[in-house]
C-alpha cells in the first residue's frame, strides 16, 4: 500500500503532532494563502445580500440614527466623547468608532442621521467585510497552531458562513460582535507568536488586541481560561513541562507552571475590569427596563428569578447545539421560557454525557475536549445567568463560542470518513454539499433582516408567542404606514402583557391614524386605569374622559387622546429616571441621566408632582439649588401640603442665602409636620424659650 498523505506540518517546536489523520482533498498545488483567498471569497458571497439590507428598530437607533457623536461629526472632540459613552448601558467606544468612520465614509454631507434618508448600505459592507477578515484571520490561527492547513480551512469555512452568523454581521448595531471577534482572533495570534517564539512584544500586542476586544464588547472575558485551554492543545505547552522527549527550546518551554498562569494575570484583571463595567449597567439595565431603541412602545420584562434562570442554562446550551445542525427557526428573539423540570434534568444529563465523552478522549483526541471546553466556557457570559431583556437565547450569544465546535467537527469528522473512503476526494466533496447548504440557507436568513416588518414577522412565526416579538412588528408596521397590521400586532401584544401602558400607547397611536378616535377613548382610559394616582393631571376632564358629552368634534377627540398618550410616554421616562437615580445614589455619582429623564417626563405632564418632587430631589443632591428651588415651588403648588417639599425648599434656599424665605418654608414645615421640623439645620430652627 502506498503511504497516505497527513494534514500536518513540523510543528514550532520540532515535532509533528501527536495525532495525525488523512487530508481531506489537497491537489499539490494549493497553498494555504490560496485557501486564505477563497473563504474570503466564499464569506463575501454569503453575506454579500446583507449589504442590502436596511436598519431595523432595535438598537440600530441608539447606536447610529439617535446617536448624538454621529449627529456632531467624526471631530476630535468625539472621539474622546465616545470613549466615556455609554449606548442601551454598554461600553463600547470602538464600536463607536467605527460607527463614526462610517458616518463620514459613506454619509459625509447628511447634516444629521436619520433613519429614513441615512443609506445603510456602507454600515453593512463594512460589517462583511470585517466578518470575512475574522474569517481569514481564524483560519491563519488555526494553520499556525496546528499546521493542519485543510482542517483549519474548514473549521474556519463552517464557522464564517453558517446561518448563525447572520445577526451579528446583518444587524448593523452589532457591529460590536464582529470587531470583538476580529480583535479577539488577532490577540490570540500574537498569543501563539509568543508561546513559540517567546518575545515579550508579542505578548505586550496580544493584551493590546484583548483590551480593543474588550471595548467593542465584553465577549472575551473569558480568553485567560480560553488561553490555557490552548496551552494544553495545539500548542502543547502544559506538554513541555514534564516530557523530556520534546527537544530544549527555550523560547517556547515554560520554566515552571505558576508561569502559565501567571502570564495571564494582565488579560484576569482586564476581564476583571470588564465585568465590573458590564455589571454597571446591566443593574441600570434591570432597574430601568429594557429598550427597543427606536421604538415607542417597548415591552418592558420584569427581571426573571434565579431559579427562572438557571434552570434555562443547560436548556439553552442544548438549544445552542441543535440549532447548529438544524436552523431552520432562527429568529431575532427568543423569550425567556418557564421550562418543566424533566427538560431541564434531561438538557443537564446529556451535557454531562458529553463532557465525559470528550474527556475520556483527552489523550487520543485532545481537540474534542479543547472545542467542547471553549463552546461551554466562553458561553457562560451571554448563557443568560444576568438578563437584560427577557432573552432565552440568542443567535448572536454563538459567535465566539460556536468556534470550539467548529474546530471539533472538522478535526474530529475528516479523519473518521476518509480512511474508510473509496476515492480520496469523496470528503472534499461531502464539505463542499455543506458549505453549498449552508451558504443557501444563509442567504434565506439574510433575507429575513431585510427590514424590520419582516425580521419581527419571523420571530412571530417561529418562536412561542410573545409581546416583544409582536410588539416590535407593531412598530415597524407603523412606519411603514401599515396601521391596521399594526394594530392586530399591538392588540395580540396586549393580550399577553395587559398591564404593559406602553403597549396600551401603540395600540391608541394605531386608533388614531385609523381615525377611530372613540375607541381612543376607551383605549386611554383602560392604559390610565392603572396610574390613576396622575390621572387629573394627566388627562383633564373633557370630552373624551367624559362619555356623556355629545357631539365631541374629532379634532378635539383626537387632540385629547394624544395628551394622554403624551401622558402615557411621560411616565415612561418617570420610570426611567427613579431607575437611573437610584443607580446614581448607589454608586456616589451625579444625577444627570436621571434629570434628563425626569425633565423629559415633566414636559409630557406638566402637572405631575411626583416628577416634579424628584427632579427637584436630584438637583438639590447635585448642588443645583436655583433649579431645585424652582422645582419645589412648582411642587407646592400642585401640592400646597406636601411637607417634604417645604423641608426642601427651606434647606435650598438657605444653600443660596435667601435666609428671610428659607425662614418661612420652615415655619410651614413647622404648621405640617413638627416631627421633621425638628431635623431642619440648626440655622432655621426657633431658638427654643
Amino acid at each position: 500500500m502506498g503511504s497516505q498523505r497527513s494534514d500536518t506540518k513540523p510543528s514550532a517546536i520540532g515535532r509533528r503532532s501527536t495525532t495525525t489523520v488523512p487530508a481531506l482533498w489537497p491537489p499539490a498545488r494549493l497553498r494555504p494563502w490560496h485557501l486564505a483567498l477563497l473563504l474570503a471569497l466564499l464569506t463575501l458571497v454569503a453575506f454579500l445580500p446583507a449589504i442590502g439590507c436596511g436598519f431595523v428598530n432595535v438598537d440600530d437607533g441608539a447606536y447610529v440614527w439617535n446617536n448624538p457623536l454621529l449627529k456632531q461629526g467624526f471631530t476630535l472632540e468625539n472621539i474622546a466623547a465616545a470613549w466615556n459613552q455609554r449606548v442601551l448601558f454598554m461600553w463600547s467606544p470602538l464600536s463607536t468608532f467605527s460607527f463614526l468612520l462610517d458616518y463620514q465614509l459613506f454619509n459625509p454631507r447628511q447634516a444629521a442621521p436619520d433613519p429614513i434618508t441615512l443609506d445603510a448600505t456602507g454600515f453593512h459592507l463594512l460589517n462583511v467585510v470585517y466578518h470575512a477578515a475574522a474569517v481569514v484571520v481564524l483560519f491563519v490561527l488555526l494553520y499556525r497552531m496546528t499546521g493542519a492547513w485543510w482542517r483549519s480551512a474548514l473549521a474556519a469555512a463552517l464557522f464564517g458562513v453558517h446561518p448563525l452568523r447572520v445577526e451579528s454581521v446583518a444587524w448593523v448595531a452589532e457591529r460590536k460582535d464582529v470587531l470583538a471577534l476580529l480583535c479577539g482572533l488577532l490577540a490570540l495570534w500574537a498569543y501563539t507568536a509568543y508561546a513559540r517564539k517567546g518575545n515579550w512584544r508579542w505578548y505586550g500586542a496580544m493584551v493590546a488586541l484583548a483590551a480593543l476586544s474588550l471595548m467593542a464588547k465584553p465577549m472575551f472575558v473569558t480568553l485567560p481560561f480560553l488561553l490555557l485551554l490552548l496551552d494544553y492543545w495545539p500548542l502543547q505547552r502544559w506538554r513541555a513541562l514534564r516530557s523530556a522527549a520534546l527537544p530544549d527550546n527555550p523560547a517556547f518551554r515554560p520554566r515552571a507552571w505558576w508561569v502559565l498562569l501567571l502570564e495571564k494575570l494582565p488579560l484576569l484583571l482586564l476581564a476583571a475590569w470588564c465585568i465590573h463595567v458590564l455589571a454597571y449597567g446591566n443593574v441600570t439595565a434591570m432597574l430601568a427596563g429594557p429598550t427597543l431603541t427606536g421604538a415607542d412602545v417597548p415591552a418592558v420584562v420584569a427581571p426573571p428569578t434565579l431559579a427562572v434562570r438557571l434552570a434555562n442554562v443547560p436548556i439553552a446550551y442544548v438549544r445552542y447545539l441543535g440549532k447548529m445542525f438544524w436552523f431552520g427557526h432562527l429568529a431575532a428573539f427568543y423569550p425567556l421560557e418557564h421550562w418543566p423540570a424533566w427538560a431541564v434534568a434531561a438538557a443537564s444529563v446529556l451535557l454531562l454525557l458529553l463532557t465525559v465523552a470528550v474527556a475520556f478522549q483527552w489523550r487520543q483526541r485532545p481537540w474534542l475536549l479543547v472545542g467542547w471546553l471553549w463552546f461551554l466556557g466562553t458561553m457562560v457570559p451571554m448563557i443568560g445567568l444576568v438578563q437584560t431583556g427577557g432573552f432565552g437565547m440568542a443567535d448572536r450569544y454563538t459567535y465566539f463560542p460556536s468556534i470550539g465546535l467548529m474546530i471539533l467537527v472538522a478535526w474530529t469528522v475528516p479523519g473518521t470518513v476518509a480512511p474508510h473512503a473509496a476515492r480520496r476526494w469523496i470528503p472534499g466533496a461531502a464539505c463542499g454539499a455543506v458549505l453549498l447548504v449552508l451558504v443557501v440557507c444563509t442567504g434565506v436568513q439574510i433575507g429575513y433582516w431585510k427590514d424590520s416588518v419582516s425580521l419581527f414577522a419571523r420571530a412571530v412565526a417561529v418562536t412561542a408567542p410573545n409581546d416583544f416579538s409582536y410588539t416590535g412588528l407593531g412598530k415597524a408596521q407603523m412606519d411603514a404606514g401599515d396601521y391596521p397590521g399594526a394594530l392586530a400586532s399591538f392588540r395580540q401584544a396586549l393580550a399577553l402583557r395587559p398591564d404593559d401602558v406602553r403597549i396600551h400607547l401603540g395600540v391608541i397611536k394605531a386608533l388614531d391614524a385609523l381615525g377611530r378616535f372613540d375607541e381612543g377613548e376607551q383605549q386611554v382610559r383602560a392604559a390610565l386605569a392603572g396610574i390613576p394616582e396622575y390621572l387629573p393631571a394627566a388627562a383633564p376632564t373633557g370630552p373624551v374622559l367624559d362619555a356623556t358629552v355629545p357631539g365631541v368634534h374629532p379634532e378635539t377627540m383626537r387632540a385629547q387622546v394624544l395628551a394622554a398618550a403624551r401622558a402615557i410616554q411621560g411616565r415612561d421616562h418617570f420610570d426611567r429616571g427613579r431607575a437611573l437615580e437610584s443607580q446614581a445614589d448607589h454608586n456616589g455619582g451625579n444625577h444627570a441621566a436621571a434629570i434628563a429623564q425626569y425633565r423629559q417626563a415633566v414636559q409630557r405632564m406638566p402637572g405631575y408632582a411626583s416628577a416634579h418632587y424628584n427632579l427637584a430631589n436630584c438637583l438639590l443632591a447635585d448642588q443645583d439649588y436655583p433649579g431645585a428651588i424652582v422645582e419645589y415651588r412648582e411642587v407646592i403648588r400642585l401640592l400646597p401640603d406636601k411637607p417634604e417639599s417645604h423641608f426642601n425648599l427651606a434647606i435650598a434656599l438657605e444653600a443660596t442665602q435667601q435666609h428671610a424665605a428659607a425662614l418661612a418654608e420652615a415655619g410651614r414645615v413647622r404648621q405640617l409636620n413638627p416631627a421633621l421640623y425638628g431635623h431642619l439645620p440648626p440655622s432655621l430652627l426657633e431658638p427654643r424659650p
